[in-house]
């Protein structure tokens, strides 16, 4: 019997290079196309996130009698919102008397950590170098085990800095939709210290107005001290009321509705003042490069900013890329939440057009303000 041999077909490698080529070639073109795509998509979660944030403030104003978000309320309404606010599931609380957790960025959250639903709310996608540390808030916000650290929004009803991604804008105002709310954290804006002693800040705040029309903003009053804050004729001080004790210490405070002046440590300021300034010029040139990295006082940085830029924070100076960066945002990207529930994905000619938009819709604001809530990694240079 004749055994019939099977055909069998087979490709040379060198029949095979074209085909593997192309496959190739096809791969170098769609990853970057797919990359894109992923930024895209990630700045899109990071809307959502702050629309959630914008809901969230806006739900407790209208459930408080005052309709106001936190920021804008008296010290005794703030006291029964944030009185003894659970430290965790045992029982412990925060104590009484806090009423200034409303304008701190760590505390501020435990007020609609139920509208938000989840710490992970105010972690963006777009900012990576945050994520371990919200994974670890939740982490203890879901553990069951009783203590005084779980079981509550974030586990204790407080979100470290070094934990969420979005900056809160004490400015804005139920009566005032186009205000800032929130935005994302990759900025810098002007410095909450004054020049001389411990805090001599790299760039100061203006203030929000042109009183003498000569076209630029005016400066803080020099001088100015505790006594002459209630006059309601400026919006931002120096706090140099006792210099010896505070061994001098210059941080800036300002004024909103008529009361005593705020000033939290980690206050920045978004100032019109300062819309085409330089924060940053590392050859000092007097013009802006992306490619040195340089910063602008109010616009969006990303990975390239110059690694020595530095900027201060509560009597300490601070590395810029390793503290404010998120590496999913370049330059002149990032998001910004309106009061009014307006969610946008922007750049630095964005961002300027809306501090303008807020300063224009002062609310119920004695004056403009320009204060910025901004949670950072602080690291060091």
């Amino acid at each position: 019997m004749k055994i019939r041999k099977r055909k069998t077909w087979a490709m040379t490698i060198v029949e095979l290079l074209p085909p593997i080529g192309i496959g190739f070639l096809s791969a170098s073109m769609l990853l970057p196309a797919l990359a894109k795509a992923k930024k895209k998509g990630n700045r899109v979660k990071c809307q959502n996130n702050l629309g959630q944030i914008a809901k969230a403030w806006n739900g407790f104003a209208a459930y408080e009698q005052n309709g106001e978000f936190p920021w804008m309320m008296t010290q005794r309404s703030l006291n029964a919102v944030y009185d003894d606010m659970p430290k965790g599931n045992n029982g412990a609380t925060w104590g009484r008397g806090v009423w200034w957790h409303a304008r701190n960025i760590e505390h501020m959250w435990s007020a609609v950590g139920p509208d938000l639903g989840t710490v992970r709310t105010l972690l963006s996608p777009c900012d990576p170098g945050t994520k371990a540390s919200n994974q670890e808030a939740y982490a203890r916000e879901i553990d069951t085990k009783r203590s005084e650290a779980t079981g509550a929004f974030a586990g204790n009803n407080k979100v470290e800095n070094h934990a969420q991604s979005y900056a809160v804008h004490k400015g804005a105002s139920q009566e005032g939709p186009n205000t800032i709310i929130a935005m994302t954290r990759n900025f810098t804006g002007a410095d909450s210290g004054g020049p001389g002693g411990k805090w001599n800040a790299e760039i100061i705040p203006t203030q929000p107005y042109d009183r003498d029309e000569d076209g630029t903003f005016d400066p803080i009053a020099s001088g100015s001290n505790w006594g002459q804050m209630t006059r309601a004729g400026e919006a931002i001080y120096y706090r140099n009321d006792d210099l010896a004790r505070r061994n001098r210490l210059h941080p800036v405070v300002y004024t909103s509705i008529a009361r005593a002046p705020d000033w939290d440590g980690w206050d920045r300021y978004l100032c019109l003042g300062h819309a085409d300034t330089l924060r940053h010029d590392k050859n000092g040139n007097g013009v802006f490069d992306v490619d040195d990295g340089d910063i602008k006082a109010n616009g969006f940085i990303g990975p390239n900013v110059d690694p020595s830029a530095t900027y201060q924070r509560t009597g300490e100076k601070l590395n810029i890329h390793g503290s404010l960066v998120m590496m999913g945002l370049r330059y002149n990207q990032g998001q910004i939440a309106l009061a009014g529930g307006g969610v946008m994905m922007a750049n630095d000619s964005g961002l300027k057009e809306a501090i303008l938009d807020h300063a224009r819709d002062q609310s119920s604001n004695i004056h403009t303000l320009e204060v910025i809530s901004q949670p950072t990694r602080q690291v060091r240079p």
